[in-house]
């Protein structure tokens, strides 16, 4: 993906647009790049901002089982 760095996660709120239906868009494109394992989408609290990773890129820096093994 263009503009993503090594380490890069991008928020939710850089890529939707302003009108409603832009929105909408932005928010199914999301859902689908994840469902397709492209990307790994992350929000820290209920409401919170919402980032968003090349999924390859969150794995090498981050472990998504950390919780549980705690």
């Amino acid at each position: 993906m263009e503009g993503f760095q090594e380490k890069d996660k991008i928020c939710f709120e850089k890529l939707m647009g302003k009108k409603r239906e832009e929105k909408i868009i932005a928010f199914s494109s999301i859902i689908y790049l994840e469902n397709q394992k492209k990307i790994w989408v992350e929000q820290n609290k209920n409401f919170g901002e919402i980032y968003i990773w090349l999924k390859e890129n969150y794995l090498k820096h981050n472990d998504p089982f950390k919780d549980l093994r705690e």
